[in-house]
């Protein structure tokens, strides 16, 4: 008696939310369904939905804690059971087919993560373990409900999820050839606009590292996967490429993608021809010096400044009688 009295006081005092169930009527109606030639469970309750209800009805939930009643806003062991439909909602029939199903199977316990709501409709997740307490396996006369709540862990597992399928979304749609490789150097993952430039499915490179699929002349790429590797940070620079992948200029960006201990795990690569860029950038050079040269040829001194009175440029006569060897030495200096 006075052990029980301390499980009792146990039970209430524990700041984990419980509720003690008998369900020994759910196994005599199995017991049943077995006389009439049921043998498998599981199946019965797909073929046969009304007999998972029927399992739900011969449920008595005996005991609830006050862990409980507070978890779902409940007043009383009366006012939860008034409200079983609400708290649980469309998750009845899964919570009891799977439960019942997986004990009629030899199973002693059993965890699921479910969606509830509280009494006044708020949403809840809520991880259920069923445990059949030891000396009623054959009757289950005993069971033993831990609710843990993980609302906050669902939902930020949901956000993840959002950010996750929002960032693939803008990798699938990105103009620029972008790829994830692991440690290996093996692809986790290519754009539809990388794959179209090697002429492949983005599938035919999952799995396999530039070299294992016979693509010849990235060392350039390879090698900045081992640097990123070793130094964890990313890797940005402009190469001149002289091979039929990649043709002329190209910017590439190397980014490591860490895990939770700061270790790099993946390597995520953006290229970007810049070819056009580059001859832009080169007519507009040769277009300046064109005009220096003119304006050299001048004979009378030329310069000129910006709104603050610093030199932008000058031709070489002015440049001399500054007493500087080239226009170059006064760009951004005043008088």
């Amino acid at each position: 008696m006075k052990a029980t009295t301390e499980t009792h006081r146990l039970f209430e005092i524990a700041r984990i939310a419980l509720f003690e169930a008998d369900i020994s009527e759910v196994k005599t109606y199995l017991g049943t369904l077995h006389s009439e030639g049921v043998v498998d469970i599981r199946q019965h309750f797909t073929d046969h939905p009304e007999s998972v209800v029927e399992c739900y009805q011969r449920i008595k939930i005996n005991h609830v804690n006050p862990a409980l009643l507070g978890l779902y806003k409940a007043k009383s062991l009366e006012h939860f059971l008034a409200n079983w439909r609400i708290i649980y909602g469309e998750e009845t029939t899964t919570i009891t087919r799977e439960t019942i199903a997986s004990l009629a199977e030899g199973r002693t316990t059993v965890e699921m993560e479910v969606a509830n709501s509280t009494v006044e409709g708020d949403s809840l997740y809520v991880r259920l373990a069923w445990a059949l307490t030891p000396g009623y396996e054959d009757t289950w006369g005993h069971v033993t409900i831990i609710a843990t709540d993980i609302t906050e862990r669902k939902r930020a597992e949901e956000a993840r999820g959002k950010t996750t399928h929002h960032v693939f979304t803008l990798m699938e749609y990105f103009p620029d050839p972008l790829s994830r490789v692991d440690r290996e150097g093996r692809h986790l993952y290519v754009n539809p606009a990388l794959a179209k430039h090697f002429g492949m499915t983005q599938e035919q490179f999952l799995g396999k590292s530039i070299l294992e699929m016979g693509i010849t002349g990235l060392d350039e790429i390879t090698n900045g996967f081992e640097y990123v590797l070793t130094h964890k940070r990313p890797l940005s620079r402009e190469i001149h490429w002289e091979n039929p992948i990649f043709e002329n200029d190209t910017e590439v960006r190397q980014f490591p993608e860490l895990d939770e201990n700061g270790e790099v795990v993946s390597i995520l690569t953006i290229t970007r021809d810049i070819t056009e860029q580059k001859r832009s950038e080169q007519k507009h050079e040769n277009s300046r010096r064109l005009l220096q040269r003119v304006i050299d040829s001048v004979p009378v001194r030329i310069f000129w400044k910006d709104r603050d009175l610093r030199y932008l440029g000058a031709n070489k006569l002015f440049a001399q009688d500054a007493g500087v060897q080239s226009a170059a030495e006064l760009i951004g200096k005043t008088d």
